[in-house]
């Protein structure tokens, strides 16, 4: 796993390089981003991406690799350390 520091406080040291990360996604990535951001399981999300579950399982697997985190937190923290996620968890659909 990379290194990252802490963005406890407002220290917004790590925003720029943990946005970067991001733009390594396509665009079907960010969507299926959002909807793991907001607690939707994967049939949900298929349903609402009129898409495979099978499909969405596989774009989830692709944006974890990609943004090299192991679980659904570590997903969560980076995406609140670039900026992805407001305080109260509400997802910013990415651009």
């Amino acid at each position: 796993m990379r290194e990252r520091g802490s963005s406890f406080g407002g220290n917004t040291t790590f925003a720029a390089p943990a946005r970067a990360c991001f733009d390594s996604l396509t665009p079907r990535e960010r969507e299926v981003l959002g909807h793991v951001l907001s607690g939707q399981l994967n049939k949900q999300t298929a349903v609402e991406l009129d898409a495979s579950e099978r499909t969405i399982k596989a774009h989830r697997a692709n944006l974890m690799t990609k943004l090299q985190v192991q679980s659904v937190a570590e997903l969560a923290h980076l995406a609140h350390e670039a900026g992805l996620v407001g305080r109260q968890s509400s997802v910013i659909s990415p651009q």
